[in-house]
């Protein structure tokens, strides 16, 4: 099994698990059993991935590479430092922390902050009740959804924004999306997105739930 980085480096990327074939003993072409550990799971696993069930805790820190067959829900603050494939979703009721990447394989993402630092990457759906602040450069492969104000000191990236709140690019290339979007109920075409800053803003508030 290669288990170089260029291996896995796609691995978090949303997809559907694929059906396991049936317990009974089939005989491939050459007479020999089928292999019946040819799922996304187990192929992560076989790469080196840490394989957990579901988690649910008040707290939850996660580093390297996790694959996580259920759930995952935080009731008060998520960090993720690594990569994370959650199979049946993830859920966060306060701040979550990005540095690393994220999937979920089309099943819900939602969380209530995000903070992304340095660089963060979602396959997938997300959204955030309350804001986004990005510190650095995030992006998201599927719709955003955020209701609050977004903030960023960098670059945003998505397929979709729809956004309800104030945004605020304070430096950097500002917000690219691939497929528009709406924007406190107004339109938007592909194309990117820049707001100026007050000279008397505070850009130090950047990266840090309100």
């Amino acid at each position: 099994m290669d288990t170089s980085k260029d291996a896995d480096a796609d691995a978090v990327k949303q997809r559907q698990p694929q059906p396991r074939r049936r317990s009974y003993n089939k005989k491939n072409s050459e007479g020999q059993e089928d292999d019946e550990s040819n799922s996304p799971v187990e192929q992560l696993v076989a790469n080196g991935w840490s394989r957990e069930k579901a988690i649910m805790a008040d707290k939850i820190f996660l580093c390297s590479c996790v694959v996580v067959e259920g759930r995952v829900h935080a009731t008060n603050k998520l960090c993720l430092c690594g990569k994370l494939v959650a199979t049946e979703g993830l859920e966060c009721g306060g701040n979550f922390t990005l540095c690393g990447k994220l999937g979920c394989w089309g099943k819900p993402i939602v969380v209530k902050n995000m903070i992304v630092m340095t660089q963060g990457v979602i396959y997938g759906d997300m959204m955030a009740t309350a804001g986004v602040y990005i510190h650095g450069e995030c992006s998201v492969k599927g719709t955003l959804t955020v209701t609050g104000p977004l903030k960023i000191k960098g670059s945003l990236r998505c397929s979709v924004l729809n956004l309800t709140g104030p945004i605020t690019v304070y430096k950097g290339p500002g917000i690219f999306t691939s497929s528009g979007g709406r924007i406190n109920g107004t339109d938007i075409t592909p194309t990117n997105v820049i707001r100026a800053v007050p000279k008397n803003e505070d850009d130090n508030r950047v990266g840090e739930a309100d």
